[in-house]
């Protein structure tokens, strides 16, 4: 057997000795195992593949190099796990329990789990079978993916107590017990699989999220570093950190994580999705032209993506181009049926169209795909406006809400949604959540600064005539930041009474 035609000088000096270990034994099956399973826990999966191929031969018959190579393929290799599966449920050994937990594996993977957790379960009735922790493992998987998060906890607990490695098991626990709210446990259980692995880029991932949830940056770049020391050419060291920040706006920063992963020369669909993300980026920059490039080299490389064709509507919609979105969308869906976020697209359409049916139907759409899907709650809300339906109004904005307690737009809904039920204290407070996730959310300072008005004709001016100032002030700033015409909010500062001087002061403090 040939040692992979990769930079040897790249791994870790276990790794460099146990590579050389197979290059002298290239029959010893046990130390094949162990070289697959090291590779995959350092996150070198093409590298395990390309050694498991080699044995192809005696894939029916090594079922732990087996399960390694599935789980070393099972991220972007579908087709090789079907080809494998059939290859497998063809076998003479069906009644081999080690044989259907591997097709068990292969199931998950291409999200047939129901028909997974029945194919363990015959492995399971087979006389005299002792599972190993491999076979808990996969278990455990199935189960975390339903978020049957107690019950994931339990395989893994099994698994330890079990033959075989267990460490990827412990930091699914550690991901279970954190998706359970016990987020000390969670972190121990991540610290314990690392220090049974000490390369375990997963683990130095997961406890990098963790650090990243709690906003400390340095600790998680600690872990982010820990990883790319073991693995410099693992994408989730730089695709995580890059959506960390994503969510933090800072766009720049995240464009720099995705550059650096292009110096390694990614395989095609690793450069696909990088190619994707940066088009994403260059959208929030409202750098069109950019955008376009790079999604154009993501369909190059991946014509079945479906998030670059959806990310090229969103790029049709910001020229105005409506007709285009909605194909993208479409397409996006063909490739992606499970694409919530398409179907809120061509909801959002059709309500603009006036055509509430349709609209709705595509909002129902992805309710069902993801019950949670925040903006097609708030998408059902503004078709019951339209229907002047107050009271669905409000209680689709409040379900919108409840899934996404920190979306500024959605906050945003709520407070229209109150506004049009009469209830103004309410409304008011939901503008403000909007102004506090948000603070540049322009539509929630305008929508803020006229129901105060509003009160005012009401009511009478106080104490509404400070509190609109107020709104119409932070409009302003807002404005200013962003870069836009300040028009509207001086002439109302100026229809409260505000003297252009103090407006100008603002003005000045804002920049």
């Amino acid at each position: 057997m040939k040692v992979p035609k990769v930079d040897v000088s790249r791994f870790d000096y276990e790794m460099q000795r146990l590579l050389g270990q197979l290059a002298h034994r290239s029959n010893d099956t046990d130390l094949l195992v162990r070289v697959c399973y090291e590779l995959n826990i350092r996150s070198y999966h093409n590298v395990c593949v390309e050694i498991a191929q080699q044995y192809e031969s005696e894939w029916q018959r090594l079922h732990d190099l087996t399960f390694e190579l599935i789980l070393a393929s099972g991220l972007n290799r579908a087709h090789v796990l079907e080809n494998l599966a059939d290859r497998l449920k063809s076998s003479q050994s069906a009644h081999d329990p080690l044989l259907l937990r591997n097709l068990a594996l292969i199931q998950y993977y291409l999200e047939q789990d129901e028909l997974a957790l029945a194919t363990l379960k015959r492995a399971l009735a087979i006389s005299n079978f002792k599972p190993d922790s491999r076979t808990y493992e996969t278990f455990a998987l199935i189960h975390y993916a339903e978020e049957s998060f107690q019950l994931c906890i339990e395989d893994c607990d099994r698994a330890v107590l079990a033959s075989g490695p267990s460490a990827r098991c412990i930091r699914l626990k550690g991901l279970s017990l954190f998706e359970l709210g016990q987020k000390d446990k969670a972190e121990a259980a991540l610290i314990l699989a690392l220090e049974k692995e000490p390369h375990f880029v997963w683990a130095c991932h997961s406890l990098a999220e963790h650090a990243l949830h709690d906003a400390d940056l340095a600790r998680a770049f600690r872990y982010f570093g820990k990883a790319t020391y073991v693995n410099p050419t693992d994408p989730g060291s730089y695709f995580i950190p890059a959506e960390a920040f994503m969510d933090m706006k800072e766009y720049d920063l995240a464009l720099a994580e995705l550059h650096k992963l292009m110096l390694f020369a990614p395989d095609p669909r690793i450069e696909a999705e990088v190619h994707n993300g940066l088009g994403y980026l260059y959208l929030k920059k409202d750098d069109l032209q950019q955008a376009e490039n790079h999604l154009q080299k993501a369909l190059a490389l991946e014509p079945e993506l479906g998030v670059v064709h959806y990310n090229f509507g969103r790029l049709a919609l910001m020229r105005g181009r409506v007709a285009a979105a909605e194909r993208h969308f479409k397409n996006a869906l063909e490739h992606d049926p499970g694409s919530g976020e398409s179907w809120v697209e061509l909801g959002f359409i059709a309500l603009n169209k006036d055509k509430l049916p349709r609209a709705k139907r595509c909002f129902n759409a992805a309710i069902d795909l993801e019950v949670s899907e925040s903006h097609a709650h708030m998408g059902l809300a503004r078709l019951a406006r339209k229907r002047k339906d107050a009271p669905s109004q409000l209680f689709h904005a409040q379900k919108a809400v409840e899934h996404a307690p920190d979306d500024g737009d959605v906050l945003n809904e709520l407070g229209i949604a109150f506004e049009c039920n009469e209830q103004w204290n309410e409304a008011a407070t939901a503008y403000q959540a909007a102004l506090d996730a948000d603070h540049d959310h322009a539509k929630a300072a305008n929508n803020l600064g006229y129901l105060y008005e509003k009160l005012m004709i009401q009511d009478g001016a106080d104490p509404w005539r400070q509190l609109a100032i107020e709104a119409w002030r932070e409009r302003l700033q807002i404005c200013l930041r962003q870069k836009n015409s300040t028009r509207t909010a001086t002439q109302h500062l100026r229809k409260l009474g505000v003297d252009r001087q103090q407006i100008r002061r603002w003005s000045r403090g804002a920049s």
